[in-house]
Formats: C-alpha cells, sequence, structure tokens
C-alpha cells in the first residue's frame, strides 16, 4: 500500500526520534556463516518466530488498552492509517483540524491486488470444489455470491488459488480514507490499484504488498528477483513512474501514457487499475469487499 500527500502542522517542531529495535538475522548473515541447509532453516525459524512475537506483544500491548477504551481492535493488529503520537502528529486523520489542515493538498493513494495474501498459509485448492469447501468455511451460503463477485472485478481469475489470494484488508482502508479526503471544495483524490502480477517464484509473489515500489520508482532493474525485469514490468514502470513524477509536479498524476484518470469521488468510485494493460474502473471490487466485510473472519 502507498499513499502520498502532504500535511504539516503550524508551529510544530519535527525532531527525529531513535528508533532501536532487534532485527533478525539477514541473508547476508547466513551465507557469510556458510550455513548447511538444516542451519538455514532453523535461522528461518527463529526470524520467523522473532517476527510473529514482536507483532503478537505490540498487539496486546496495544489491542488491550484499545479495549479498555472499548475501541476497535483492528484484524492482526493492523490498521490502514498513521498513529497519533502528539509530536509527529497532532491530530488524528478523522479530526476536522487535520481535515482542514490537508484540505488543499491532493492525495495519490492506493493498495495491491494480493498485499500480504502470498504469505497466508492454507489448504491447497486443486480444483474448483476445493475452492468452494474452503470457502464454505468462511462465508457460508455467500460462498457463490463472493466467485461472482470476484469474476466481476477480476475476471482474468481461473486458478482456485487466485480466488482467496485477493486482499480485503488494506483495500477497505484505503477507500475509507480517499471517503475521508475526497469532499466538496478540497484538493482532488486519485485512486489506484496495483493488480500486476510478477511471474518470479513461479508467481507466487502476485501483487504482494509493496510489489509496486519498484514500479513507481521506476527501478525494475534493481529489483528482479521480485518483478522478474521482463520487458512487460519496464513498460508498466515507465506508465506508474510517469504518473508520480507528474503528481509530485502537479498534484495530478495524468499523463500521455495512461488513460485519462479521473478524480475520485465516493461516488463514482474511479481507481486506476494497472496490470499489463491500465484501465480505469468505476468501483472495480465494491461487491467483493461487502460480501468480504461479512464473512466470519471478520
Amino acid at each position: 500500500m502507498l499513499g502520498l500527500a502532504g500535511c504539516t502542522a503550524p508551529g510544530k517542531e519535527v525532531k527525529p526520534q531513535p528508533v532501536v529495535v532487534a532485527a533478525p538475522p539477514t541473508r547476508a548473515d547466513i551465507w557469510q556463516a556458510q550455513a548447511s541447509a538444516a542451519d538455514i532453516n532453523r535461522i528461518r525459524r527463529v526470524a520467523t518466530g522473532w517476527a510473529a512475537g514482536l507483532a503478537e506483544a505490540r498487539a496486546a500491548g496495544a489491542g488491550g488498552e484499545m479495549k479498555a477504551e472499548g475501541k476497535t481492535v483492528p484484524q492482526f493488529g493492523l490498521g490502514w492509517g498513521p498513529i497519533l503520537d502528539g509530536s509527529f502528529l497532532p491530530y488524528q486523520p478523522t479530526d476536522a483540524a487535520a481535515i482542514e489542515i490537508a484540505k488543499n493538498v491532493p492525495l495519490l493513494v492506493g493498495s495491491t491486488k494480493n498485499e500480504f495474501t502470498p504469505f497466508i498459509p492454507g489448504a491447497k485448492l486443486a480444483t474448483m470444489d476445493d475452492l468452494k469447501a474452503n470457502l464454505q468455511k468462511q462465508y457460508g451460503d455467500k460462498t457463490d455470491a463472493y466467485i461472482a463477485a470476484v469474476k466481476r472485478a477480476y475476471p482474468e481469475t481461473t486458478n482456485p488459488e487466485d480466488y482467496v489470494s485477493i486482499d480485503v484488508f488494506f483495500r477497505p482502508g484505503t477507500i475509507s480514507h480517499a471517503n475521508l479526503k475526497a469532499i466538496d471544495g478540497a484538493a482532488p483524490v486519485y485512486m489506484y490499484l496495483f493488480s500486476w502480477q510478477s511471474p518470479v517464484n513461479d508467481g507466487k509473489y502476485k501483487a504482494m504488498h509493496c510489489m509496486e515500489l519498484p514500479f513507481v520508482f521506476n527501478n525494475i532493474d534493481k529489483c528482479e528477483e521480485m518483478t522478474g525485469g521482463g520487458k512487460e514490468a519496464y513498460a508498466l514502470a515507465d506508465k506508474m513512474s510517469s504518473a508520480w513524477i507528474n503528481f509530485a509536479k502537479t498534484g495530478n498524476p495524468n499523463n500521455k501514457k495512461l488513460p485519462d484518470w479521473p478524480a475520485y469521488t465516493q461516488q463514482n468510485g474511479a481507481t486506476m487499475m494497472f496490470d499489463n494493460k491500465c484501465e480505469v474502473k468505476n468501483n472495480p471490487d465494491k461487491d467483493l469487499l461487502s460480501i468480504a466485510s461479512g464473512a466470519k473472519a471478520f
């Protein structure tokens, strides 16, 4: 996910704050130690446990406080938006003061089709029958409606596993943020959804979290292990980086390399779909998100 905007608080002096975080071993550390395959697997388990433990500790601490205050705790301890700290961010994004400060600042905001779903363990779904049996646990009698909604949002979907690897956590937050900003008399909002699928590692990465960044900064050659470095990747990066450059210069991402990109409103839901074929769709996954919001997992 990625959002770009500008917002400053009058009279506030921003001072860098040091952050100390213990880190898991890096890949370079592993190879320099000439670890065996068994050693590498053990280190991976330690690193995974470290990340999970840190997330759990953070969620437990913050979650306990939020529950005590009668607030909703986000899924997996994750939520969309910055955190109020009284220094860097003096207001919540939903506060009237914050909305007023950012009123005349354009916003470019979006997420990726798959986000973290490629890394969530799940049953292997070889057939559509396997898929339906799996979805029944989560969507019950809305299973067929969910499948149909996926096909409407992403007509190219054929692989059973691709029906369950679509992000439904970050995308709703993206829309809520855009709706909050897209008000009469305010600077425009431009929404995107990055759906380009990486061919690397037999396509396992899909449009994972942050996959759009090498395209935004036109750094395909520096991230070929994730993008594959093919002609299609370079072509899309040329289009996307041009949009971000134009937005940074003028507050409008439109350029000759893309179809017309209208400003987003809550009514039109205009969303630029970044893929090998870039196109604007209105509320492309509205039905899908509506069904997902009522699932048992939520």
